[in-house]
């Protein structure tokens, strides 16, 4: 089983990815289990290191994505973090975490 978090604020991008995540996991006969979060912040509340993969909207209202995947590493050094963004000045940054 593959566990998967999607912290995305905008409804019709996180219901975008959990439908290319949903698709993944039919055509590669996975089971996924997804916690979806709104925010950063949200995601955080209550972290533990469980998840295999996070998915993380770089602009979020009230913690942003590079924000709150820095205070994951501090808890999680072995999480994959894939960020979400249509903004490519944040790539560089992203790999600093």
């Amino acid at each position: 089983m593959l566990r998967v978090a999607v912290a995305e604020d905008n409804p019709k991008d996180r219901e975008r990815l959990l439908g290319f995540l949903k698709q993944y996991g039919e055509e590669k006969k996975v089971q996924i289990e997804i916690a979806e979060y709104t925010d950063g912040s949200e995601l955080l509340e209550q972290y533990r290191p469980c998840y295999d993969v996070i998915f993380l909207d770089v602009e979020m209202p009230h913690m942003d994505g590079m924000k709150a995947a820095e205070k994951i590493r501090e808890m999680d050094e072995e999480v994959i973090l894939i960020f979400i963004t249509n903004m490519a000045k944040y790539a560089i940054r992203g790999y600093q975490v």
